[in-house]
């Protein structure tokens, strides 16, 4: 299926928001310095740079793909993440919407 440019344009606006509001919001986790985020960075680093220190310089490049192909897994899944709360919430307020108007009926009844 090709893409039409106003699509095109609207998923790579989409995934510049989302890259953004991700930074924010892991920003905010990080300086919540109890937060189990951080233990959990702080874990997952520790652990990373212990098997990366593992291996041999050859093999380096394989844990680093490995890195960079979790990365993209994982914003793969916020951003769905993103797009199903955008469409929960139209339904949402669409569920809102129709209840306030029934009550308001209700009053004048």
């Amino acid at each position: 299926m090709v893409k039409n440019n106003l699509q095109k344009d609207f998923e790579d606006a989409f995934d510049e928001f989302a890259s953004k509001r991700i930074e924010a919001v892991e920003g905010a986790l990080m300086e919540d310095k109890s937060s189990d985020y951080n233990r959990y960075r702080y874990q997952a680093d520790t652990l990373f740079q212990e098997i990366r220190s593992r291996l041999d310089k050859s093999d380096t490049k394989l844990i680093l793909d490995y890195e960079a192909t979790h990365n993209a897994m994982w914003f793969d899944v916020v951003r769905a993440s993103y797009i199903q709360g955008l469409k929960d919430s139209m339904k949402l307020n669409g569920i809102t919407a129709k209840a306030l108007c029934k009550g308001e009926r209700e009053e004048r009844a």
